[in-house]
């Protein structure tokens, strides 16, 4: 798990792509290297690991700046052109502050799926973090 290092810092310091904002960001982008970080929790794992959670739908309008920049950070997914990875985050529930992250791997993330409530992110594998340059987008 972490190394007492802060997820803003850890996203700044060893993925290249600081947060826009460390209160309310929920991922973010090294436009550089064309790839994008996710915040993503454990318990929003699917079963047997295949998929995870990054939207849930009803949120919809919700004015939160958060929300918005997640939906931006998916549309570079969709898109194309980006390599998509996810910072696995612990919470005691939902709603619920992160109580820690995994700091030595992140998840390669696929194609985004969806159904009636939720849209997931395919989860490729887990990659070390002094792996990700060799990742192809």
């Amino acid at each position: 798990m972490t190394e007492n290092l802060s997820i803003s810092r850890f996203f700044e310091e060893q993925l290249g792509a600081p947060f826009r904002n460390i209160r309310w960001s929920w991922g973010s982008v090294d436009e550089g290297k064309k790839r994008v970080f996710l915040r993503l929790w454990a318990d929003d794992l699917a079963k047997g690991g295949a998929k995870i959670r990054v939207l849930q739908k009803r949120l919809g309008d919700d004015p939160r700046p958060g929300l918005s920049e997640r939906k931006h950070h998916l549309e570079l997914i969709r898109a194309g052109g980006y390599s998509a990875f996810g910072v696995l985050c612990t919470r005691d529930g939902p709603g619920c502050p992160i109580r820690d992250y995994t700091s030595d791997a992140v998840l390669q993330l696929g194609t985004l799926v969806e159904d009636s409530d939720f849209r997931y992110a395919t989860i490729l594998g887990a990659v070390a973090i002094s792996d990700i340059g060799k990742v192809k987008r």
